[in-house]
């Protein structure tokens, strides 16, 4: 069995990878799934995608990689708000972007949107290896007037997780297609957004606009397109009806992605060889 995980001849290697070493990912993969029993891939475009690519006769199975259904603490997430609203003084509304702060999120867009408003906080949680990055972030954070009202916290456990992703607003993810792989991009963390019933703005993109039109959970923009990112703020922020729709829907779209039903694919697939 295969599990491509990602659009691997499309991933973004940070200039690692030249055309050469592509060249012969894309045959070494493309000779292994047509001997595999199966393989595995996380979303519908990825499936049709590398089906063309290197001619399957067998489209991939999509298994997307839901995390397993999340109850809401509500007394854990209200002291994380709180703790949260401490370090920002005068901040009432709480975005966040969580994951891995890296380059090609979006973050720099989401900075500059963010400072247009005095009482919005911005939250980035995630790992931080990159401290150059890091640095720019700060450093256009204190230009924009956003210093005092944004947040770097480190990454926390899975098993914690909810109780920091529910006490936002809004999550926002403002991927970049820099790469195909981006392109197809279909995150752990949009589900784990769904599964903690916080409305998403997220970028145009195939996958996650599917997901957001289909269960009405949030708004997308284009990738750093700061105009249109306020547009999609004020929208969720000043339509109360509109949001609290998104909010009651989150709880329907929880239920259907979860691992609880997302694992089913994956057996039936196995069971068909057993």
């Amino acid at each position: 069995v295969y599990d491509a995980h990602e659009f691997e001849i499309g991933r973004n290697t940070n200039g690692k990878r030249g055309q050469l070493a592509t060249w012969r990912v894309k045959q070494e993969e493309g000779f292994l799934m047509k001997r595999c029993a199966f393989s595995i891939v996380v979303n519908d475009s990825i499936a049709n995608a590398l089906q063309q690519v290197h001619h399957l006769e067998q489209r991939p199975v999509v298994v997307r990689s839901t995390p397993t259904l999340w109850v809401r603490d509500e007394d854990a997430i209200s002291r994380n708000r709180r703790a949260m609203l401490t370090e920002m003084p005068g901040v009432r509304y709480l975005l966040m972007s969580h994951g891995a702060i890296i380059r090609a999120r979006g973050i720099p867009a989401l900075i500059r949107a963010a400072s247009r408003y005095s009482d919005i906080g911005l939250v980035l949680m995630g790992m931080q290896e990159d401290r150059t990055f890091i640095k720019e972030l700060q450093q256009l954070a204190e230009k924009c007037g956003l210093g005092g009202r944004i947040l770097f916290c480190p990454a926390v456990s899975q098993q914690h997780l909810a109780e920091y992703v529910g006490a936002a607003d809004l999550e926002v993810m403002m991927i970049e297609p820099v790469v195909q792989s981006y392109y197809y991009a279909l995150p752990n963390k949009f589900f784990e957004s769904i599964q903690a019933e916080v409305p998403v703005i997220a970028s145009d993109l195939p996958e996650m606009r599917r997901i957001i039109d289909q269960y009405h959970i949030g708004l997308c923009c284009k990738p750093n397109d700061v105009e249109e990112l306020c547009r999609c703020i004020d929208k969720l922020r000043e339509d109360a009806v509109f949001y609290a729709r998104c909010k009651e829907n989150l709880k329907i779209a929880k239920q259907d992605l979860c691992w609880e039903k997302e694992k089913n694919v994956l057996q039936q697939a196995y069971r068909a060889l057993l």
